[in-house]
């Protein structure tokens, strides 16, 4: 049942205001206050659609109680016709920059009584009925967006204790879920380990992007290459996906076994590895196409040696994006990366220092919502 509050110091007028609309609407209840303060009272402590509201009234008038319910988030979708004797248009204009959503002055025509008023008490309290629906389905949605987020986290792990390399990761997705990822797996063929990035943001980027997770352990008990795995799950997208849909995700994925890295990249930013004998950097640039784009793509593999306390950097295009410089490419972003990580001493670093230096110097937004998903995760070969 809805209820409508009628605030005016008058006792007639409210009586007028209550018979009108209950003539023409059923199933109604009614509250009435005399002034600001004690309709103030009935909205706290009941629930009140709409709200026929006086100007001129003792202790507070009907600006002041304007200003109060508008400004809280609790009561100001409560819809507000103002009826009142004064019709200067400084007034009327005051209040409907105060919130009013409609304004009559009294004495009430019989056109007002018998068609406009009960038709604008119906518009309103549909209104506020769409308005609380609205609201309902967004605590609905937060909720779920909620659970999600802690669901991603869960199957994003920061840290792993592997037998070849330290590694660590971070991620930050631009909204409560997103499609970065980043794992590493140990079995017999060595140290397996990917970072993807799903295009778009949300929560089907998020389902992809967990998709890609169960992909990966799968196949790489199927494939013994990173090329094989990317060619499988390339094939899995192009095959699966609508014709109305479109999905598709970079990826880099690499294998370390008997101090060897084979790898094969997807689209995927370039990583950086540090050689801890030559103390330099060099970078990854090898590229090929982004899964999900076409069934005919072919994908190659390189390899390179890697040794005891070497690093490989691996992260999305998220730094890029989220940089004051909107025309930041992917080689000046490496370019400054690595005259930044030349003025570390890589071999007193740890992979969890070096995720955390990088993200401190780059990563603009934390603390606040990125522009894209952002993830790193870097690996020290033990």
């Amino acid at each position: 049942m809805k209820a409508i509050l009628i605030v005016d110091d008058i006792s007639i007028n409210r009586k007028l205001i209550k018979a009108v609309i209950s003539k023409n609407m059923a199933e109604l209840n009614f509250y009435e206050a005399s002034d600001g303060v004690q309709a103030l009272e009935i909205i706290y402590h009941n629930q009140v659609d709409l709200i026929f509201l006086d100007l001129l009234m003792p202790k507070l008038d009907g600006f002041g109680f304007l200003k109060e319910i508008k400004s809280s988030d609790r009561y100001s979708n409560i819809p507000v016709i103002v009826s009142s004797a004064i019709d200067e248009i400084e007034y009327v204009k005051k209040a409907l920059e105060l919130g009013a959503d409609d304004y009559f002055t009294k004495p009430f025509t019989s056109e007002q009584i018998e068609f406009i008023l009960p038709l604008k008490v119906k518009n309103a309290l549909k209104e506020v009925e769409h308005i609380r629906t609205i609201m309902e389905l967004n605590s609905m949605m937060q909720e779920e967006m909620e659970l999600a987020n802690i669901f991603q986290h869960m199957i994003i792990n920061n840290t792993k204790e592997l037998k070849v390399a330290q590694m660590y990761g971070d991620y930050l997705p631009a909204s409560k879920v997103g499609g970065d990822f980043f794992d590493c797996i140990e079995n017999q063929d060595g140290l397996w380990f990917i970072i993807a990035d799903v295009s778009g943001h949300g929560v089907a980027a998020s389902m992809i992007s967990s998709m890609v997770k169960v992909m990966f352990e799968n196949y790489i008990k199927l494939e013994k290459t990173p090329a094989g795995v990317i060619k499988r799950m390339n094939d899995f997208f192009c095959d699966s996906i609508k014709d109305n849909l479109y999905f598709s995700f970079t990826a880099f994925i690499g294998n370390i076994k008997n101090n060897c890295l084979t790898f094969c990249n997807a689209g995927h930013p370039y990583p950086l590895v540090y050689k801890a004998v030559s103390k330099d950097f060099f970078v990854i640039e090898e590229n090929g196409f982004i899964v999900g784009i076409m069934k005919e793509a072919e994908y190659f593999q390189m390899q390179t040696e890697v040794a005891a306390g070497d690093f490989i950097i691996l992260y999305s295009d998220g730094f890029q994006n989220n940089a004051d410089d909107d025309q930041l490419t992917v080689r000046v972003w490496v370019k400054q990366l690595i005259g930044f990580m030349n003025k570390l001493d890589m071999n007193l670093m740890t992979a969890e220092d070096t995720v955390w230096k990088i993200k401190q110097n780059f990563l603009k937004c934390q603390g606040k919502r990125c522009s894209d998903d952002t993830s790193i995760m870097v690996l020290k070969i033990l």
